[in-house]
């Protein structure tokens, strides 16, 4: 199956989640271990303020991935390294929120995460 891909850009403030698994333990002396398990996948809340027509669109493509089901690329500007990146990634959650401003524009407000 190939994998579609998400091209509406965000606004311009975004926020990015990064994490890193690490499992600590504390020894019967008081000493304290930490062992590094891993990266966790990132994560980026995306937001989306543009007309009916392109909120629907965004909708319509979070509905055509079945939510997080289905993966997708997504590029997203000014990466972690300064450039644009382009990663496999989720949608996060079971349920997405549509706000609408007046008679014609929207805000769509979204988690994606990357697919490690």
């Amino acid at each position: 199956m190939s994998l579609t891909t998400f091209t509406w850009e965000p606004n311009y403030t975004y926020t990015l989640i990064n994490k890193h698994r690490v499992l600590t333990s504390e020894m019967d002396n008081g000493e304290k271990k930490w062992y590094y398990k891993g990266n966790r996948p990132r994560k980026w809340k995306l937001t989306f303020t543009r007309s009916y027509t392109e909120i629907n669109e965004i909708y319509d493509f979070w509905n055509d991935c079945k939510g997080p089901f289905e993966a997708f690329y997504i590029t997203l500007p000014n990466g972690v390294t300064g450039a644009d990146e382009t990663i496999t990634a989720h949608f996060v959650g079971e349920e997405i929120e549509v706000g609408f401003q007046g008679e014609h524009v929207g805000t769509i407000s979204l988690t994606i995460e990357e697919e490690l």
